[in-house]
């Protein structure tokens, strides 16, 4: 029986990096975001150790922010795309309005309020 080696890094240290990079952006970051983030290790660690971008969002009781929502925002705002040069995740933060209609049209995923359904 061969022993196998230590992890390099620890559980506790791959989910404290991924809160980390969450706080920073204000949002789960993308595969490219960790695989460029020379502190934390590669997002195939992520993958084997705790799992894909859903699981683990899942498992840390984080937003799982869809980059389509995001886009979709950013079509439907009033300001020139070409221009506007904002990063989408700062203005759906403060567009609490573009979130508010129907139960099932729209959630915000920045939402603060407690109770009711988990979406």
């Amino acid at each position: 029986m061969s022993a196998t080696a230590p992890y390099l890094y620890s559980k506790e240290e791959l989910i404290e990096g991924y809160f980390a990079m969450f706080r920073e952006l204000g949002r789960p970051p993308s595969i490219r975001e960790i695989n460029q983030d020379s502190r934390f290790p590669s997002y195939s660690t992520y993958l084997r150790r705790l799992g894909n971008k859903q699981t683990i969002c899942q498992n840390l009781n984080l937003p799982l922010i869809s980059p389509k929502l995001f886009a979709t925002f950013c079509q439907e705002c009033l300001m020139s795309r070409e221009t506007c040069n904002l990063d989408p995740f700062n203005c759906a933060r403060e567009a609490s309005l573009y979130f508010q209609g129907p139960a099932d049209e729209k959630t915000n995923p920045y939402s603060q309020e407690k109770g009711g359904e988990d979406r």
